[in-house]
């Protein structure tokens, strides 16, 4: 009987000691035709019932939001995947599908992500131009499972290794860890740190995983593209040069991987779009369903001929009321991320004072800065040379004091009333839209705070409010209050409608009227503006980031409230640049004739922003 007990005992702890081994094994070297894949639990995938089908996302930017149409379409013929690798773009559709989103989920969570607010430029780009923890985190936050080996569909995503030379395949580890392996670009995105292996985007070499699928043990591979094609007539410049040649080297080296690896390649037309092009997904998505709806019977036929047969996945229930909360934490800066986060402020033109009401920055012609400290609850932020007796300007947030509430104080030295100003507020958050209450100190004078904030998007309509009001006994109410209403008429044509009316300049001036302007404090503004939208589709890269995007001529007509009837009508020119896509950039300018003074006024503004 001892002796029983004693085989049983070293059995068990031989096979948690084996477990424990292959939990943790090196990575296994595959070679397919003379090139080395270096797998992470490479098991995983050999040992999935054959045949076993791969799908094989490729990259692309913005434009690998087709990946998107191609899941919806198949999931619709009843066709699911073994396998789901990626790569670049393709590996982050391809993440939040094997986590367990169907389809119909990723369209609607990707359609609504605010891109603008997930990537932070680095001022001094060391390491890299952009900031990318915040993003990967977001992605493991929408996913349903956050690590690879817990997914529903077995997952992969293919990276490139600087020190070996070889193609590296992740499948394991947090979402928010891993993720940022597959779209690493040099300069532009921070460089991927696995152990003693670096990682990145491994587009140049193979922008479609399908020998990365075969690698895999797939039987079968249905690949997507989404190439791309630059709008240069002529390569006189460096940077077009540099990027026709970087273009014909990637398609040498995927088309010939495309061909001989995939089984069913569905190609999808983007040449006309650019990677940047984040404000088009639903178009994108639009392409890769209708391409993949065309080749669902040669899909189904090679399918039968294989005897294959899909199991659909337990695809996670799309939980609106989560999502909902989650955008409203996104839209509202209140995600709460795991790692420190550090950052510089630079800010010209545009007023950025923490005492300033948000949707209407005036103009400024100085520059202030500051630093950007965020970790855990924790978010600090100062600002330094802020207006005309260049003072200097704090605020500190508590994100989620409670579930629904932050608590934050704004401060600054007020050195024309030699008083610390400050304001202390409770925010509340629903659904789009905040409420704070609080107590203020302004200019030696005490005041009852309160704010309320709305930000809305419904199909073509935009809608913002900001109304900020200080109560005082024996004193009227001080309120300021500041609309946006825009309508996208159509893909050219837009209407812009902003209104403010103010009492007070304790909060700032918010100014909207492009005329002379006498800085009343007690106003009423309004302005209506007729907006054509031309997209430049062969602007200029500088370093294959910095493009201009979108030339917006309008006619406009402003109305000021104040002692007298003023109006302003006019022309402004807006021209908008960008950085990878994201982070817009504004160059304005206005001329407008002002009936009360009899001439023409001229605005100029660049909304610098870092």
């Amino acid at each position: 009987m001892k002796n029983n007990k004693l085989f049983i005992f070293i059995f068990l702890f031989f096979l948690i000691v084996s477990f424990s081994i292959n939990t943790n094994a090196e990575p296994s070297k595959i070679n397919i035709d003379e090139d080395i894949y270096i797998i992470e639990n490479y098991e995983k995938f050999k040992n999935i019932d054959s045949p076993s089908l791969a799908l094989a996302l490729s990259g692309g930017g913005a434009r690998g939001f087709v990946n998107i149409g191609v899941i919806k379409a198949l999931n619709e013929a009843g066709i699911y995947p073994d396998i789901v690798i990626g790569s670049s773009m393709g590996g982050i559709i391809g993440t939040l599908y094997g986590s367990g989103l169907s389809g119909e989920s990723i369209e609607d969570i990707t359609t609504n992500l605010p891109y603008n607010s997930l990537l932070d430029i680095n001022l001094i780009p060391v390491y890299s131009l952009f900031q990318t923890d915040k993003f990967n985190y977001i992605i493991e936050k929408v996913s349903p499972k956050k690590n690879l080996e817990n997914f529903l569909i077995k997952t992969a995503l293919l990276n490139f290794d600087l020190d070996s030379g070889n193609m590296f395949v992740t499948s394991k580890g947090a979402i928010s860890d891993v993720l940022q392996s597959t779209y690493s670009i040099p300069f532009y995105y921070p460089v991927y740190t696995n152990k003693d292996r670096y990682l990145v985007d491994p587009g140049l070499i193979e922008m479609v995983p399908a020998k990365a699928a075969r690698a895999l043990s797939a039987d079968i591979v249905i690949s997507t593209t989404a190439f791309d094609e630059l709008p240069y007539e002529t390569y006189k410049y460096p940077i077009q040069s540099l990027s026709r040649m970087l273009l014909l080297v990637q398609k040498k080296n995927s088309q010939p991987i495309l061909d001989k690896y995939s089984d069913i390649v569905i190609n999808n037309e983007v040449s006309d779009f650019s990677f940047k092009d984040f404000d088009l997904i639903e178009e994108f998505i639009a392409i890769g369903y209708n391409n993949t709806k065309a080749k669902i019977p040669e899909i189904k036929k090679l399918l039968e001929n294989k005897n294959h047969k899909s199991n659909k996945p337990d695809f996670s229930q799309y939980n609106k009321n989560y999502y909902d909360k989650l955008y409203t934490d996104i839209l509202f800066d209140r995600m709460i991320y795991p790692e420190p986060y550090f950052n510089y402020l630079l800010y010209y033109f545009n007023n950025q004072s923490f005492f300033e009401q948000e949707l209407f920055r005036n103009i400024v012609y100085d520059l202030h800065y500051g630093v950007y400290f965020e970790k855990s609850h924790i978010k600090f932020k100062s600002l330094f040379n802020v207006g005309e007796d260049k003072h200097t300007e704090l605020k500190i947030r508590y994100k989620k004091l409670l579930e629904p509430m932050d608590f934050i104080i704004r401060i600054k030295n007020n050195p024309a009333y030699e008083n610390i100003d400050y304001i202390t507020e409770f925010k509340f958050f629903i659904q789009n839209s905040s409420l704070s209450i609080g107590a203020a100190n302004l200019r030696k004078e005490s005041y009852y705070y309160l704010n309320n904030n709305i930000k809305l998007g419904i199909e073509k309509i935009n809608f913002e409010n900001n109304t900020d009001l200080l109560l005082k006994k024996n004193i009227k109410p001080q309120f300021i209050n500041s609309s946006l209403l825009e309508y996208n008429i159509n893909k050219r044509w837009k209407s812009s409608n902003k209104f403010v009316f103010s009492n007070t300049n304790l909060l700032g001036n918010p100014d909207i009227y492009r005329g002379r302007n006498d800085n009343k404090k007690e106003k009423t503004s309004l302005s209506t503006s007729l907006i054509y939208r031309y997209p430049f589709s062969e602007s200029t890269e500088i370093m294959h980031f910095f493009s201009l995007e979108q030339f917006n001529p309008s006619v406009f007509l402003d109305i000021n409230f104040g002692d007298n009837l003023n109006t302003a009508a006019g022309i402004n020119l807006n021209m908008i640049s960008s950085l990878m896509g994201l982070k817009p950039l504004n160059l304005d300018l206005s001329a407008a004739y002002d009936k009360k003074f009899s001439k023409v006024i001229y605005n100029f503004s660049f909304n610098l922003n870092y």
